[in-house]
């Protein structure tokens, strides 16, 4: 099994960031971009198997920062309006006569950071929590089948993390029609600090314990992204599983 790790620091920002295959797996179909010059963030869990799965995120995280390259005069939320879909086009036009790709498809949890605050661009079931004074706040809500169902109030809460539909998707890049991101800005403040992740962290996890790690103001955020993925690990994830935490030094 191949461990990747990262870590970095710059002027306000510092990041680090972990991904595993997951128990029992040789491939990582999780993939991550993290630019602390431009204070874009990025992390994205392919689907559609190995070879297409590894493909549709290895596409998100290289081609969604070149796009949002060419929007630079943009505020940061109409960036990602414009960029995403054109991502998510993107993505589809790579499936055309291709064997082995029908049903690629991958999620997006974006960050970008502008001075003290945080634009958030999101689709699928990859998550961004917001830390800030010990409280940890999810800034995003699943785009799964299970979690509409929840909405409806046709499931309970109780029932969300066994339920069947939990990982069908109902919104992500590479869908048909078009792929409208869920965005969001919010305060970015000194000592605050920003979880992207995966699934399979999040499946394995509970919220109160990713809390408690990141709470600890002493870890650095590889440390803490370490600590993450490997508490998935103990809790016997077979997903892969990715960590991506930012914080606000300055």
């Amino acid at each position: 099994m191949t461990l990747l790790a990262h870590a970095r620091t710059g002027a306000a920002l510092r990041c680090g960031w972990v991904s595993h295959p997951g128990s029992g797996r040789t491939s990582n179909e999780d993939a991550v971009s993290s630019d602390l010059e431009r204070g874009l963030f990025i992390i994205s869990d392919g689907m559609g198997g190995q070879q297409a799965g590894e493909l549709a995120s290895r596409i998100v995280v290289t081609v969604l920062p070149s796009l949002l390259s060419r929007e630079q005069e943009l505020p940061p939320l109409e960036a990602f309006r414009k960029t995403v879909p054109a991502l998510s086009r993107r993505l589809r036009e790579e499936t055309k006569g291709k064997a082995g790709l029908h049903g690629m498809g991958a999620t997006l949890a974006a960050v970008r950071v502008r001075a003290s605050e945080a634009f958030v661009a999101h689709l699928g079931d990859s998550r961004i929590h917001l830390l800030r004074g010990g409280t940890l706040l999810r800034l995003t809500q699943d785009h799964s089948l299970a979690n509409a169902l929840l909405i409806e109030r046709d499931i309970t809460p109780k029932e969300i993390d066994t339920h069947p539909a939990r990982g069908s998707l109902v919104r992500y890049v590479g869908m048909e029609g078009d792929a409208i991101p869920d965005l969001e800005s919010v305060a970015f403040e000194f000592g605050d600090r920003i979880l992207l992740s995966s699934d399979g962290l999040t499946t394995a996890v509970r919220e109160d314990r990713i809390a408690e790690v990141l709470c600890r103001s002493s870890k650095s955020p590889s440390t803490a992204a370490a600590e993450l993925v490997q508490a998935a690990l103990d809790a016997g994830t077979r997903d892969n599983v990715t960590a991506l935490v930012v914080d606000k030094i300055r």
